[in-house]
């Protein structure tokens, strides 16, 4: 029936593979759990160790870090069922009836290709202050209600969170030359687009919980941006990419409008105020747009 799989990387996965586990023995269905773990230190491999424990669950651990792409990919491969649900790592399982809802949208389908994207929350309250940018971006940028991701359904694609059939990821595996962080489901959003693949969104969040501090985010958001000028040169510049990437389509307006030279005397001047905004107490989502833009344009030779 379903493979639940886990792309693991420094962190305790054990309590969310044990909900896990349980709601499947509830649903009576055949299943089974794979972790990979993708060469985490090691007092988290030695956390992990547990999961060998556990039935119909397996447990692999590799030498070496092979990225976000290429474990995805692995996972498929390791995997016996005609139906997938990714799951990654710093979740929290947060509805009783998580797995038996997917196991319904999976059994009204009708046709071979499908995804389905449950979504995710993030708590009400705020954090402390140097892990608010990643928490505030999360409640302002990821964690909308299925209403809201179903109007932009490629747009909203994140692999967090999603069910996809077996022959839909033979035909649109992830694309292993992305490398680093991010983006790796922006480009995956773009292929379900271009072959008319349905994304159903509905109503079935996890709880993130692996919020990184400020200066780390900027840091993998520094990566994201080299991954999508990356992404653009790999599609060949099509312009319907940028009906996905809301981002990227904003700084090509500019550049066409010949505005990005402005803006560029503007960064250039404000980079590190701004910078030291992100990382402090009161961040704002507007301030890291504008950060956003500084980076493409510094990438200008890949954008």
């Amino acid at each position: 029936m379903i493979s639940i799989c886990i792309p693991l990387f420094n962190f305790e996965v054990f309590p969310m593979v044990k909900e896990l586990q349980l709601q499947a023995e509830k649903c009576a269905r055949d299943y089974e759990i794979i972790i990979i773990d993708d060469s985490s230190d090691t007092p988290f491999k030695q956390q992990n160790s547990i999961l060998k424990e556990l039935n119909n669950t397996r447990y692999i651990e590799l030498e070496s870090n092979i990225g976000r792409s290429k474990i995805r990919n692995l996972l498929k491969k390791e995997s016996k069922y005609p139906f997938l649900l990714f799951l990654d790592c710093d979740l929290k399982i947060i509805k009783s009836d998580f797995l038996s809802t997917y196991i319904t949208f999976i059994e009204k389908q009708n046709t071979e290709d499908f995804v389905i994207c449950g979504g995710h929350t993030y708590e009400d309250s705020s954090p402390a202050g140097n892990q608010k940018l990643h928490w505030l971006w999360g409640k302002k940028c990821e964690a909308f209600g299925p209403e809201i991701r179903a109007k932009n359904p490629y747009q909203s694609f994140m692999t967090s969170n999603f069910v996809i059939s077996s022959k839909t990821m033979d035909k649109i595996p992830f694309n292993e030359q992305l490398s680093g962080y991010g983006h790796e489901d922006t480009l995956m959003g773009f292929e379900l687009f271009k072959k008319n693949i349905t994304i159903q969104h509905i109503d079935n969040p996890v709880e993130h919980l692996g919020l990184e501090n400020n200066s780390v985010f900027l840091e993998k958001t520094k990566e994201s941006i080299k991954n999508l000028c990356k992404l653009y040169n790999i599609i060949g510049r099509d312009t319907e990419f940028l009906k996905i990437s809301k981002l990227l389509n904003t700084y090509l307006r500019l550049k066409k409008y010949r505005i990005l030279f402005a803006y560029n005397i503007f960064y250039t001047i404000f980079e590190k105020k701004i910078e030291k905004k992100l990382k402090g107490s009161n961040p704002s989502i507007f301030t890291l747009n504008l950060y956003k833009l500084g980076l493409m344009h510094k990438e200008k030779k890949l954008c």
